[in-house]
């Protein structure tokens, strides 16, 4: 099982007195908790468990950079973490990278990006759609009821979600906009 230790969020800063060894363009970083230099906590002694795992995690929770050798790293905007009980995986990167932390339950899980919702569809494909959920024959009498939704729908081969039918067609069933983000995926497949 993995165990996974916080090390702090860290941010780029310039200090006040370049050290002399530091060459030019060098870049800093310090713990945002308590101004520890990055260069100083990873060079200064035990820090890290032997043959830990150490990487950087975004804003967002996603895994970046990921290492066996902390002192590659430059944890800048970043949230650093350790995970102990991996010493068997060799490509770490591969294994880790990308994916999703979470710091309460101290957890590290396969990020699946959300579904890239279409803003339009053929119109066979909306038909199937709403037969699939048996509001085919609701929308079909709404439409009927307008003569010029009907004569916008008997043009169309496809359909947009900003389109006054489709407006109409949601106002109908009152869907709401996660309703129609399902609605326009499902109608992409359906063709």
């Amino acid at each position: 099982m993995l165990n996974i230790i916080e090390h702090g969020t860290w941010a780029r800063y310039v200090p006040n007195v370049l050290p002399p060894e530091a060459p030019a363009g060098a870049m800093f970083c310090k713990r945002e908790s308590d101004g520890q230099d990055w260069y100083e906590y990873v060079h200064g002694g035990a820090v890290f468990a032997p043959n830990a795992i150490t990487a950087t995690v975004d804003i967002d929770g996603r895994v970046q950079a990921v290492t066996r050798e902390a002192d590659r790293l430059f944890p800048q905007s970043c949230l650093l973490i350790e995970i102990l009980g991996d010493n068997e995986t060799g490509d770490v990167q591969a294994a880790y990278g990308g994916k999703l932390y979470d710091p309460v339950a101290g957890t590290l899980s396969t990020f699946t990006p959300p579904a890239v919702v279409p803003e339009s569809c053929t119109k066979l494909g909306l038909k199937r759609a709403f037969e699939e959920l048996g509001m085919w024959q609701q929308i079909k009498a709404a439409i009927a009821a307008d003569p010029e939704a009907q004569e916008e729908w008997d043009l169309c081969i496809e359909v947009r979600r900003s389109d006054r039918i489709v407006q109409r067609m949601i106002a109908e069933l009152q869907f709401a906009t996660e309703q129609v983000d399902d609605l326009l995926i499902r109608a992409n497949q359906l063709v």
